[in-house]
C-alpha cells in the first residue's frame, strides 16, 4: 500500500510543479470568511473573445497546475459564441489592477471526449504562450495523490461568479463546501441531470457569504492536506445558487493520466 501511495505522489508531482499547493496567507477553513489577497494564488480569470472582438471577462476562471498549464471545465472552452483568448493571474479585486498581475494569452485547449448533454469529461487543459512567474500572488495547486472522495471532507471553491445579489462579485470569494454522497445529490436533482463517474457532489456549508454560481464554472475545488492544497475538482454545474443545493464537480483524479499525456 505504501508503495502504491509512493508511486501516485511521484506521479502527481510530475504533473504538476513540484513546490505547489502552498500560499503565503494562512490556511483557512472557517466558514464565512471573505478571501484574502494572496489566497488561492492558483485561481485564473480567464477571458474569452466573441467573433466581433467584444472581451468578456466574467466568463468563467481555472487553476494553474503548472508554469504553463492551466486547468479549468470543457464548457468554458466549448462556448459556442466565444474562444479563449487571455489568462489573468494574481489578480484579487477585478475593479483595479495591481502591481500581482501577470496576463498572458492562450496558445491552445485541449478537452476529453466532452458531453454537453451529461457534462461527462468536463475538463480542459490550457496551454499558455508563455510561462506564467511564480510570485506570492502566482503559485500551482498540486494535483491529487489519492482519488478516494471522502463524503463530509471539506473543499474550498473560489471565484469572482455571481453573488446572492445575482451580481458579479468584484472581490475574490471563497466558498467552503463538503462532499456529498453521489445517492442524496442524484435525490436532489431529481433526474434534472444524470451523473457520470467521474462526477462528485459538494453542497455549501451554511455561514459562507457567497456560494458557487453563475461564473465560477471551472472553478477549482481543491482541499488542505499536511500543510498544501491539492485539487479535487472543478466546478462543472449546479441547480441553483443556494444553500442546500449541490454542486457538480468533475473529479480530477479521474484524469491524471489524460492530463499527463497533453502536457507536451
Amino acid at each position: 500500500m505504501k508503495s502504491i501511495l509512493c508511486i501516485l505522489f511521484l506521479f502527481a508531482a510530475v504533473v504538476a510543479d513540484d513546490d505547489c499547493g502552498y500560499q503565503k496567507v494562512a490556511n483557512n477553513l472557517d466558514v464565512g470568511n471573505d478571501a484574502q489577497p494572496g489566497e488561492m494564488p492558483w485561481l485564473v480569470q480567464i477571458y474569452l473573445k466573441t467573433d466581433t472582438g467584444t472581451i468578456i471577462e466574467n466568463a468563467c476562471v481555472g487553476s494553474l497546475i503548472h508554469k504553463r498549464y492551466v486547468l479549468t471545465s470543457a464548457v468554458c472552452a466549448h462556448n459556442p459564441f466565444a474562444v479563449l483568448s487571455k489568462a489573468v493571474f494574481g489578480q484579487h479585486d477585478t475593479t483595479s489592477k495591481n502591481v500581482h498581475l501577470q496576463e498572458v494569452e492562450i496558445e491552445n485547449v485541449t478537452s476529453n471526449e466532452f458531453n454537453n448533454d451529461t457534462r461527462e469529461n468536463d475538463i480542459a487543459l490550457i496551454k499558455l504562450k508563455k510561462d506564467v512567474t511564480f510570485t506570492d500572488y502566482v503559485q500551482p495547486v498540486c494535483l491529487p495523490i489519492d482519488g478516494q472522495l471522502n463524503v463530509g471532507e471539506k473543499v474550498v471553491g473560489s471565484g469572482w461568479g455571481t453573488t446572492k445579489t445575482g451580481v458579479f462579485a468584484n472581490l475574490k470569494k471563497k466558498v467552503i463546501s463538503t462532499i456529498i454522497p453521489t445517492k442524496d445529490c442524484e435525490k436532489t436533482l431529481k433526474g434534472e441531470a444524470l451523473l457520470a463517474d467521474s462526477h462528485f457532489c459538494t453542497e455549501a456549508l451554511n455561514g459562507n457569504k457567497d456560494l458557487i454560481c453563475s461564473g465560477d464554472l471551472g472553478a477549482p475545488q481543491v482541499y488542505l492536506k499536511d500543510g498544501r492544497w491539492y485539487q479535487q475538482g472543478i466546478v462543472s454545474f449546479g441547480v441553483a445558487c443556494e444553500v442546500g443545493l449541490p454542486d457538480v464537480n468533475t473529479n480530477v483524479a479521474k484524469y491524471l493520466n489524460w492530463i499527463k499525456e497533453n502536457m507536451k
